[in-house]
């Protein structure tokens, strides 16, 4: 058996220690072998518990889509209120929500109370993340643009902070839940593909159910009635979703860790969030994660651009385009766990993330040396919706690997600063996408003032250089942008043995 004793270990299923002279950390081996984190885990971690904190993912989805594909045309277009504003409201919340990431992270790494160090938070989130999704789609009639505009910036404050005190704990839960190498990739697949499938199925059955255009209102995203309908159903969705994934996983709180006492101070945030990116893998990820999400939020913005000027497709092929993305986030959802199990994560990651960008740079490299079809052709809408497939789940494959990878990081900064770290350590990931997209979309923007992309009359005729420019554009973000991302993730370096290792140390003292 291996008998360790860490030094100011603050967590109840640490045994007391004693001083070491030298050392924070003394091992002591013998020959009988210590129970594996796969057995462990498999105690714990059913298809029920998977399905459970994937109803998580359900909340976030709803959410994102939402504010990402409807919420500026609604507040621009249908009340009234400048682009501009409506663009710096975003923006201001975004600052806000990203800021807070590492510090709820830190918060809820240090919480001590009868319902553990996370559920606190996930309760107190749900009802202000459904009640600011409502209010953000109904807000109060007769409003001045002023007080639009401070409304606007408030719920969608509110109802990003609600999102991090959700989203960030419940990620944490997922080293604790489990210390399997592969159960971590399968568990926060279940997340990620939840997001992506539902916030899909909100995103089709918008512009199917409540944004189909009338005789009162010929034009379907300016009906306003639709978008009010649709943020309660949105509204129920979040609530729901969000509570069984906290009351679902309720029964695990006597098996999580607790801290023995609560400090929090500026000093220990400082030196809880130094010591987790003291691990070098972790940032690898940080800075793959960095040009990933440039990478992501400049394709992102760029993708109506493509879709409508580049290939040329209609209104209604492009909402097919969102099935055919549905399809391959449930798909993901079903293969990737198969795919990653019993493989190292760095390596799948790299695989991955290497299909990712050959399947992103492909099309528009085939059209540049003529080997892809005419638009107004069915074979280019064919490969492009098989395209949609492909790539949605590619993209949840990365973003379920990263995490998990990122998750892996916890052992590795416990042993080395006697602390568990998940909520600080998995905010790194949150805290770089959000900023990472915003200047993704910074760059998409700056992108379409250089290459002269008109406006209003100027669409209908569209030069074939600003065409050909507008597709290099898009492929710099998708390809080179990306590149460094993949070069990043080779300098990550646990293991599945490195991991295994930690892990077996650390459950010596429990």
């Amino acid at each position: 058996m291996i008998h360790i004793c860490l030094t100011r270990e603050r967590y109840v299923r640490s045994p007391p220690c004693r001083p070491w002279e030298d050392s924070a950390l003394r091992v002591e081996r013998s020959s009988e072998p210590v129970p594996s984190s796969e057995q462990n885990a498999a105690l714990v971690v059913d298809e029920r518990t998977r399905l459970t904190f994937g109803c998580g993912g359900i909340a976030i989805g709803v959410i994102q889509n939402g504010i990402a594909y409807f919420l500026l045309i609604y507040y621009s277009q249908v009340l009234g209120l400048s682009p501009s504003l409506a663009g710096m409201a975003l923006a201001i919340a975004l600052l806000f929500d990203a800021l807070s990431d590492p510090l709820v992270g830190f918060l809820s790494d240090n919480w001590k109370s009868k319902w553990g160090r996370r559920h606190p938070f996930l309760y107190l989130s749900v009802l202000p993340m459904a009640a600011f999704f409502y209010l953000l789609w109904n807000p109060p009639a007769g409003l001045s643009e002023s007080s639009l505009f401070v409304f606007l910036i408030v719920c969608t404050i509110g109802l990003r902070q609600s999102i991090t005190l959700f989203d960030i704990p419940s990620n944490s839960l997922v080293p604790e839940l489990t210390s399997d190498y592969d159960e971590r990739t399968r568990l926060l697949t279940y997340k990620t593909s939840g997001a992506w499938i539902f916030g899909l199925m909100m995103t089709v059955a918008m512009y199917t159910v409540w944004l189909v255009p009338s005789e009162e209102q010929p034009i379907g995203v300016l009906n306003e009635v639709g978008y009010r309908e649709g943020g309660l159903v949105g509204a129920v969705i979040i609530l729901l979703s969000s509570f069984c994934c906290a009351a679902g996983l309720h029964r695990f709180i006597p098996k999580l860790h607790a801290v023995e006492t609560s400090p929090r101070s500026l000093r220990l945030f400082l030196g809880q969030g130094r010591q987790a990116l003291l691990q070098p893998s972790l940032r690898a990820l940080v800075f793959s994660s960095a040009f990933s999400y440039l990478s992501s939020g400049m394709t992102n913005a760029l993708w109506v651009y493509l879709y409508s000027f580049f290939w040329e497709l209609t209104n209604t092929q492009i909402s097919s385009i969102l099935v055919a993305n549905l399809i391959g986030a449930v798909a993901a959802q079903i293969v990737f766990p198969r795919l990653a199990r019993k493989r190292e994560k760095r390596a799948v990651a790299l695989s991955v993330a290497g299909a990712l960008l050959v399947t992103s740079a492909a099309p528009i490299v085939l059209r540049l040396i003529g080997l892809f079809p005419a638009n107004g052709t069915r074979e280019l809408y064919v490969l492009l919706w098989i395209h949609g497939v492909v790539q949605v789940a590619l993209v949840v494959m990365v973003t379920s690997i990263f995490l998990s990878m990122t998750a892996d990081i916890v052992e590795q900064t416990q042993l080395a600063s006697k602390s568990r770290n998940e909520g600080i350590i998995l905010a790194t990931q949150t805290f770089t996408q959000k900023l990472a997209a915003a200047g993704g979309a910074a760059l998409a923007g700056l992108s379409l003032s250089l290459i002269a992309f008109p406006q209003g009359d100027g669409l209908e005729e569209l030069a074939p250089s600003i065409v050909l420019r507008l597709g290099l554009a898009y492929l710099f973000g998708a390809a080179v942008l990306y590149c460094f991302s993949i070069a990043c993730i080779a300098l990550y370096r646990v293991d599945r043995e490195r991991h295994q290792q930690a892990v077996r140390v650390l459950e010596a003292t429990e």
